[in-house]
């Protein structure tokens, strides 16, 4: 399967868009510090999971 140009710059932004997320996760899990921890990380693991599906969804409708 040869990769296009435009297929590549998909790629690309979905890079950026997963440095993106994981760099607001971990703002906001500064933000949040105080609260506790157990609710914090399962609120963190929800919105990870959260951005993988919109970028694995970003993706496949990119690439259709």
């Amino acid at each position: 399967m040869k990769f296009r140009l435009k297929d590549k710059w998909y790629l690309i932004s979905a890079f950026i868009v997963f440095w993106v997320g994981i760099i607001f996760v971990f703002i906001v899990s500064k933000i949040f510090q105080a609260k506790d921890f157990f609710i914090r990380s399962k609120s963190l693991w929800y919105f990870a999971v959260f951005i993988f599906a919109a970028m694995i969804l970003l993706i496949t409708i990119l690439l259709i």
